[in-house]
Formats: structure tokens, sequence, C-alpha cells
């Protein structure tokens, strides 16, 4: 608790400290779960098809989404800082109705 608590005041220093270590840690418990349970009715929802396509053109944008942002980035010849959260919504905003 006291790793979400810290994160809520300072995203940066969090990160810094403890890198993604409690993200490595969820997805390899999610890990360790699915492959203890393959061929269970518990599963079944990850064979559907369309969330399988789903998965591969979502894993497709993850990995081509940095190209895709500079791309946005040096077209609007901006550089490329988000110094908050908030200015996420409002960089896209910006960057769609300019």
């Amino acid at each position: 608790m006291p790793l979400v608590v810290g994160m809520a005041n300072d995203v940066a220093s969090t990160t810094a400290a403890w890198g993604h270590t409690y993200l490595a840690l969820l997805y390899s418990a999610l890990l360790i779960y699915i492959l203890g349970s393959l061929g269970s009715e518990n599963l079944k929802y990850l064979r559907n098809e369309k969330l399988q396509k789903l998965g591969r053109i979502s894993y497709t944008l993850y990995l081509v989404h940095p190209l895709i942002l500079s791309a946005i980035y040096i077209g609007v010849r901006q550089p490329e800082a988000l110094h908050s959260f908030g200015a996420v919504p409002l960089s896209a905003l910006r960057l769609c109705c300019r």
C-alpha cells in the first residue's frame, strides 16, 4: 500500500526507486495462473477468435506507437514532453483540433 500512496504523490520518484516491479509481479502472477490453468473452463474466453485478433492488433500498436507519436510531434513541431497526466488529454485534443 505505501507504494501506491507514494505513486499518488510523486510518480517520477516512485518509478525511479521501484521501476515497474509491481507490474512485473502482477503480470508474473497472471501468467503463472494462466499457464497452470491451460485447458480450463475458466479461460475459455481467451480462446475467442475476436479477442485473439484484438490481441494481435493491440500488440502491433504497442510495438509501433513510439514511432507514430514521434511522427505526430515532429509533424506539429512540438517537443515530446508531457509534464503531468493532465497534459495527455490536452495534448491529444490539441493535436486533433488544430
